[in-house]
Order: structure tokens, then sequence, then C-alpha cells
């Protein structure tokens, strides 16, 4: 595996998270431009625009179910790639803790090289080459995540 597909496949569960958050952010824009309802004398409640609310109902529900296929897959992004740093190993046992640091800061906590820098407290330098041995040793030994969005948890 080369370095490249290594950092796609360790950038994985960051790029899951966004998504999700923006689907979250969606939801949020959704339900509040929907919790507004006017009262027409002649008729009951509607929504401010005046489509159903079943209809809104529907989608809501809808983006809902997505939200939790997308946690679930964050999750499985998540246990996948923190299995493969905890089998990162080097000849010199403090290293390979280290290397597991770095990576765990990297691409779980997705931290920038600069913040990266600052909570190994060392330079932004010396990080970079941390993280390039870092990559260098480790190994996917385990490929759980499920393609195309499909999970057994589902």
């Amino acid at each position: 595996m080369t370095i490249e597909e290594k950092k796609t496949y360790l950038n994985s569960y960051i790029e899951q998270k966004q998504t999700l958050q923006r689907m979250q952010e969606e939801h949020n824009r959704l339900f509040l431009s929907r919790t507004s309802i006017g009262v027409n004398m002649d008729s009951g409640p509607r929504a401010r625009n005046h489509s159903g609310l079943e209809v809104y109902a529907a989608k809501r529900d809808t983006l809902e179910r997505a939200i939790i296929k997308q946690k679930i897959r964050c999750l499985d992004a998540l246990e996948d790639i923190f299995c493969n740093i905890e089998q990162l190993t080097d000849p010199d046992p403090a290293k390979a803790e280290q290397y597991k640091i770095v990576l765990t800061y990297k691409h779980i906590e997705g931290l920038r090289m600069g913040e990266l820098a600052q909570a190994l407290n060392c330079t932004r330098q010396h990080a970079s080459r941390l993280y390039r041995d870092a990559l260098e040793c480790f190994a996917v030994h385990v490929q759980t995540i499920r393609q195309g969005g499909d999970s057994s948890r589902t």
C-alpha cells in the first residue's frame, strides 16, 4: 500500500464525520424552517409556506434515517482505523507508541500539522518527520469498512 493510499484510508473517518455534520446541519435547517406554525381562522394550523405537514414529516423522517446510517458508517470507519492504528509495530516499542499517537491525533482527532506539533510539544518539522515515519510503519491489517455505505448493522 502506498503512502497516498494509506492517507486516503486514514482520512476516511474524517470524511465520514464531515458528511455526518453536513447532514445534521441540513436537518437543523429543515427543522427550523418548519417549526413556525401560523393559524388561519377558517382552517387549522398550517406550516409557514402552506405545504402539508405530512410531506414535511416524511422528508424529515427520511433524513433522520439517513443520519443514523451515516453515524453507523462513521463508527465503522473509526473502529476499523483505530484497530489498525493499534496494530502498528516498530522494533522500538516507544516509537511505535509515538507513531500511534501521531496517527490518532492526525486522522481521528483531525489535528493539523501545527496543532499536532503543539500537542506533541515539538517543532512542526519534527512532527512532520514523525508523521512520515508513522505512515511508513502503518499497515492495514483488516479492512472492515463497507464500500458504498453498506453495513451489516443496518
